[in-house]
């Protein structure tokens, strides 16, 4: 993971751009700075992605961005909308 190409990435998006909670929820917060480290074991479900998009987002981290997006994109349909909200 190259964690200071998503740090300094020309595709920044500045936070103010998206209202964030306030505050960050933990699991987001958590999920984020484990990447940060470089653990190797996160995963996302739909019980921490929203968290976790908002989080990146907050911090500018676009690959964190992408992943929940695709993670979205692959894993999110009528049935389970309401489960993943």
């Amino acid at each position: 993971v190259h964690v200071a190409n998503d740090l300094i990435s020309p595709g920044f998006v500045s936070s103010a751009s998206m209202p964030v909670p306030t505050p960050l929820p933990a699991a987001g917060f958590e999920w984020s700075l484990q990447y940060l480290q470089g653990c190797p074991d996160l995963q996302l479900s739909c019980d921490n992605v929203f968290d976790v998009l908002a989080a990146a987002h907050f911090f500018g981290l676009p690959r964190v961005q992408s992943l929940c997006v695709a993670y979205l994109s692959q894993h999110l349909a009528p049935q389970n909308l309401l489960g993943c909200l």
